[in-house]
């Protein structure tokens, strides 16, 4: 796990609806998108936090999916499938 501060809170987009330090790693992510290695780093630190949310994964899913890391996408479109699954009993 990487040891890395969270990065300051900057104005997101109104679509954006992850709460607390999940949202400055994705936002971060999308900063340096053209650094694969930073934004995936940030991408697996919004994973890690506490409780993940479904848009958290969505946005994992996405940037896996256009970074073409196919088998990475595919699993979290499982977890998304899984956490849905576990709302809806």
């Amino acid at each position: 796990m990487l040891s890395m501060s969270c990065p300051p809170t900057a104005a997101s987009p109104s679509w954006f609806s992850v709460s607390g330090p999940a949202q400055a790693w994705l936002t971060a992510a999308a900063h340096t998108w053209e650094d694969t290695k930073t934004s995936e780093q940030y991408i697996q630190q919004a994973l890690a936090q506490p409780g993940s949310e479904l848009d958290v994964l969505v946005s994992a899913y996405r940037y896996y999916f256009y970074k073409n890391q196919n088998q990475k996408a595919l699993d979290i479109a499982v977890a998304v499938i899984e956490h849905i699954q576990q709302s809806e009993q």
